[in-house]
């Protein structure tokens, strides 16, 4: 996930740099601007290409494994990380990024799943967010190295600003190719290919010897088997059947609210959205931006399973949404005071991006993680980012015509978009979005299969056989 994060972040923040803009843009009105099709093409065309990983990868990680699919992901990214340092001219340099949307896709779609699957159930909320805070890790040290190369190299004709920036993905794509060489298969997957003593091995390898891995095996067997009984078809379309379609729902929910709630904005444009509005020094306040939703993405691990993920994410939305709208509205200011304007749009983004890191993203990622059922948990995922994938791409091709100078020039207007989606999405939220935390896969099936309302998931109770308690749904 650090390449991922590191690609989410240089696609947007190379955009503030003179060198790049004159390399692959023009001249307009004295400034260095790349054309706002160019831009759409930059980040549509990498979206689109990661729906295609989506859709590849579930089918990876059912046939050979979550790790494979992982290890797939690596090779891409070195590929094409070596066409975008080469490339010379702005279509070379969309094919780079479009491979490299390739291999985010099989990355986005089974770190989630994985991660759930070789984690205790206590400790799932955990390696969930891990996958979130691993990201933004990535996005942190993207926006750090393009602060550092800005300032070493702020020539307009010096070209390493960028290559260098570029470069740096090849550092972490092969520390994370030797890393996951050593790392074990999920005994999930195992178990569903009938290789129930290999499961076995990984869960010794995983708990130690002194854990009963037999009684641990039959657990995941049973709760397979379970998730199979369950459904009476199989194929890439069961995720749509049945209960399975509201699990599917809530993992589309979830993550395209990110997107709605200005992730593909404020992240790769505020520091080309800093220069715009006469800020100075963007790429340094960026930085610090980074360590502050950092912070936020921290605290999240310690009160996750406190807060729980429901109350998080609808909350942490609320204050996108605020933060969105104030954003909007100095767009009135900046006509007589660019400075007041421009300092409330570094204060504004700051709190979004910590409630982003606190609740959206960490909130999402373990929901991720938790509600799609053990047996269909790969094709869900996949399913639910090949949708957040085309999301993504309509944003990621609508937002430069509609904020670039040459274009509509929304400037700070596209706050009052990104309120109104996110106002949307806080209200679904409250009525539809379950509480997944501490449930195990048994327990999530029946709370699926029952039909159980979203707000009352975190307080029904079961007895020692995982079957619901009827008398606490009657309560709650």
């Amino acid at each position: 996930m650090l390449n991922v994060g590191l690609d989410n972040v240089i696609g947007g923040q190379v955009l503030g740099l003179s060198a790049f803009r004159k390399a692959f843009g023009y001249n307009y009105n004295g400034s260095w601007v790349i054309k706002s099709q160019y831009q759409s093409a930059w980040s549509g065309a990498s979206v689109g290409a990661q729906s295609l990983g989506n859709y590849i990868s579930g089918w990876v990680a059912d046939r050979y494994g979550h790790k494979t699919s992982l290890m797939i992901s690596i090779l891409i990214s070195l590929a094409a990380t070596s066409v975008m340092i080469a490339a010379k001219n702005i279509g070379a340099l969309i094919a780079g990024k479009t491979m490299v949307g390739l291999g985010v896709g099989f990355v986005v779609a089974q770190a989630a799943p994985y991660a759930k699957e070789l984690a205790p159930d206590r400790f799932t909320g955990f390696a969930t967010i891990g996958v979130g805070t691993f990201l933004h890790i990535g996005q942190w040290l993207g926006a750090g190295v393009v602060w550092i190369t800005a300032t070493q190299f702020p020539g307009v004709n010096d070209e390493r600003s960028f290559r260098v920036v570029f470069g740096l993905q090849y550092v972490f794509a092969v520390l994370f190719l030797v890393f996951c060489w050593f790392l074990p298969e999920s005994p999930y997957y195992c178990v569903r290919r009938g290789n129930v003593e290999r499961a076995k091995k990984i869960l010794r390898y995983m708990y130690g010897p002194e854990h009963d891995v037999d009684v641990h095996a039959l657990s995941i067997e049973i709760e397979i088997e379970r998730a199979r009984e369950s459904a009476a078809e199989t194929g890439f379309i069961l995720p749509w059947l049945s209960t399975n379609r509201r699990r599917t729902l809530i993992g589309i929910f979830v993550m395209t609210g990110q997107l709605f709630s200005g992730n593909l904005f404020y992240p790769s444009y505020q520091t080309y959205f800093y220069e715009l509005s006469g800020v100075k020094n963007a790429f340094a306040i960026t930085f610090a931006n980074y360590s502050i939703a950092l912070l936020g993405n921290f605290l999240a691990y310690s009160l996750v399973d406190k807060l729980g993920r429901r109350n998080l994410y609808n909350n942490c939305m609320l204050v996108c949404a605020v933060t969105n709208v104030i954003m909007g509205s100095m767009y009135k200011v900046q006509e007589f005071n660019q400075y007041a304007a421009g300092c409330v749009a570094v204060t504004c983004i700051a709190v979004w991006k910590f409630s982003y890191m606190f609740g959206l993203s960490p909130g999402s990622y373990s929901i991720l993680g938790e509600v799609p059922t053990s047996k269909l948990k790969a094709k869900t995922n996949s399913w639910i980012n090949i949708v957040n994938s085309l999301v993504s791409f309509g944003i990621s091709y609508a937002i430069p015509p509609l904020y670039n100078p040459d274009a509509a020039n929304l400037g700070m207007k596209m706050g009052y978009l990104f309120f109104g989606s996110s106002m949307i999405y806080f209200v679904v939220g409250f009525f539809c979005l379950p509480e997944t935390g501490g449930r195990s896969g048994m327990q999530m099936d029946e709370l699926f299969q029952e039909r159980i309302s979203a707000r009352k998931f975190g307080k029904v109770k079961f007895d020692p056989e995982n079957h619901i308690i009827k008398e606490t749904v009657g309560r709650v």
